[in-house]
């Protein structure tokens, strides 16, 4: 009798171990992908309001918009980095050409227009482009929004 009573608490702390092993596993698992993910957020330059993908990992701003065909109009991705520096980038996987928007804190910093995406989106041959003053965030929209929508030096973002 006493060795079915032991085996039965057994078999219980060999299942309370496997739940408890499965959870664990699915809470870290669900984050790492949750890294991997963008977020959105609404961002506001002026009277400009873009829909922003955020990019604050090194897969994620590694990947930025390469292989996509477009971006929507209205639309950009918002890198973000743990401190200001003088961030190199470059259109590899590129399909459209981009204005590159550098933003220090809250404010706009530098201004890259007209970006073109390369003949061969696949050649890792291309010129980097880096702002003027150190940036912690850039945002990166189609080509031609920094004039058409006025987007000045000096400007304040929110999000």
């Amino acid at each position: 009798m006493k060795s079915t009573s032991l085996q039965s608490q057994i078999v219980l702390l060999v299942i309370i171990f496997c739940i408890i092993l499965f959870a664990g596993s699915y809470l870290f698992f669900s984050r790492e992908k949750d890294k991997n993910e963008y977020k959105n957020t609404t961002l506001h330059i002026g009277n400009n309001n873009f829909q922003v993908q955020i990019a604050d990992t090194d897969t994620l701003r590694t990947l930025g918009l390469s292989y996509r065909k477009s971006l929507c109009s209205g639309c950009g991705m918002l890198f973000i980095f743990d401190h200001p520096e003088y961030y190199r980038f470059w259109m590899k996987g590129m399909n459209f050409p981009l204005d590159f928007i550098w933003i220090n804190g809250n404010k706009i910093v530098d201004l890259t227009q007209n970006v073109p995406n390369p003949q061969d989106p696949n050649t890792t041959d291309l010129p980097t482009y880096a702002p003027q003053s150190p940036a912690d965030k850039v945002l990166e929209v189609n080509s031609g929004v920094v004039t058409k929508e006025g987007i000045k030096i000096g400007e304040k973002i929110s999000y």
